[in-house]
């Protein structure tokens, strides 16, 4: 059974929040059946909270599968990638992730982030770890982006990496999910089989800028 509140008669873990993607972890308490039964009644218990709260959520798909093209609602699924802590307790951890619409960058999008965030926590327990994690999908509706603004994008995600590194704590450089550009990307590797050593900033700038559509 899940673990029992006064308020909700449930109780969940949670994550970090951001635009794109929220992922919590789930908290309940062990029974002699394996935690991983628990999952598909996890995320129906996470979507019905949602609709209650009158949130867009995607609830045709089954519990645990991938998540789908319908960018217009919220949905939740499973990610194995989460770990809970290294002391649980007496309790099995599920690891959740919580995807939201597609948002345009404004205060109301924001505001939607915050409220689900404000409602995933005052109805389930939540544990925050290195495992946990937030990233943003960047898109341009249907239109996509121009060769020529990927190619300074990228050029500047290459030149300036080390200094966006660090924005984010030491766990979540060149790790696993988030590898490094200059240290593990597919062009530093080629580059080094070819030359012999990692390229320079200003070498991989220029590679970059050398790249025809």
């Amino acid at each position: 059974r899940f673990t029992r509140t006064e308020e909700d008669k449930t109780s969940v873990c949670k994550k970090e929040g951001g635009v794109q993607r929220i992922e919590t972890l789930e908290k309940f308490e062990q029974d002699q059946v394996n935690v991983s039964t628990y999952k598909d009644s996890v995320i129906r218990h996470i979507r019905d909270t949602i609709q209650k709260a009158d949130f867009p959520i995607y609830s045709k798909s089954p519990p645990g599968t991938a998540r789908v093209n319908d960018i217009t609602k919220w949905q939740v699924t499973t990610d194995n990638s989460i770990h809970g802590p290294d002391d649980p307790g007496n309790c099995g951890w599920v690891g959740i992730e919580v995807i939201s619409p597609a948002f345009g960058f404004t205060a109301e999008s924001l505001k939607s982030v915050e409220d689900m965030c404000s409602l995933l926590t005052s109805k389930y327990r939540t544990e925050v770890n290195e495992t946990t994690g937030l990233h943003v999908h960047i898109g341009h509706k249907s239109l996509g982006f121009k060769f020529q603004d990927i190619q300074k994008l990228i050029s500047f995600l290459w030149t300036f990496e080390p200094q966006l590194q660090t924005l984010h704590p030491q766990f979540r450089v060149d790790r696993e999910y988030v590898y490094s550009l200059r240290e593990s990307s597919n062009f530093s590797n080629d580059w080094r089989i070819k030359w012999g050593s990692r390229p320079r900033p200003i070498s991989g700038a220029a590679s970059f800028f050398k790249c025809r559509d």
